[in-house]
């Protein structure tokens, strides 16, 4: 191969480098598999372990990242914010944001769970509407950056389709912490929201990435190969 590279050098360093490429790209795509596999682990680990009580002051969210806690505070529903989204059984609907007020000023944004759309109006499901102290208890998550393909929310109407934290908390008019907890499957009174959303979708492809990568190595190895000894 080296003398091949030596006769046809200009061919010869144009496959090295693309095989160097491929080699890099598929050497950091296991690095990204241990990665991966590392944040499942930790993210099972949290969803496993026993409920702990999250504290007034979150410095590191990512901590916080898929554990369950438990928190004590109380509602304001007249700033809930309607996501638009799925339940885990696929209909569609929204899911209710309510800031849950807690001592020391920072609130946390707790998704309490699905309604339909037909049960949007908060007038629809007054029994749901819980007054006074409560104890949540649920999975902490740090929501993901909105992707610029992401639809504007309609503010104005409480529409939102991304859970956005910035400007949720401009909107309601409330300092958030930097997580939000997704209310368990505990019952609320009237049915309504159906809490228990919580859906861990990580894709894990690394592994079949880094194969392909390799494998376009091997073959563009084959095809040099190849062309090199019809020339002779």
């Amino acid at each position: 191969m080296f003398d091949a590279i030596r006769r046809y050098p200009g061919l010869g360093i144009t496959v090295v480098i693309a095989l160097a490429i491929l080699l890099k790209f598929g050497f950091w795509q296991l690095d990204r598999l241990h990665e991966k596999e590392a944040l499942l682990a930790a993210i099972d680990s949290g969803m496993k372990g026993a409920p702990v009580p999250l504290p007034l002051q979150i410095e590191h969210a990512q901590d916080w990242n898929y554990k369950r806690v438990t928190l004590r505070g109380i509602f304001d529903h007249t700033k809930e914010i309607h996501l638009f989204s799925t339940a885990v059984t696929g209909q569609g609907g929204y899911h209710i944001l309510t800031p849950l007020m807690r001592a020391g000023g920072v609130a946390v944004l707790v998704d309490r769970g699905w309604v339909p759309a037909s049960r949007l109006d908060p007038a629809t499901r007054p029994d749901g509407q819980i007054v006074g102290l409560v104890e949540v208890s649920g999975m902490s998550r740090v929501p993901r950056k909105a992707g610029f393909l992401a639809p504007k929310p309609h503010v104005a109407e409480n529409e939102w389709f991304a859970l956005d934290l910035p400007p949720m908390a401009q909107a309601i008019g409330y300092k958030l912490a930097p997580i939000i907890v997704e209310a368990d499957d505990r019952p609320n009174l009237g049915g309504l929201p159906i809490g228990g959303q919580t859906r861990v979708k990580i894709p894990n492809d690394h592994l079949q990435y880094a194969v392909t990568w390799f494998g376009f190595a091997l073959v563009l190895i084959v095809i040099y190969i190849v062309y090199i000894r019809r020339r002779r």
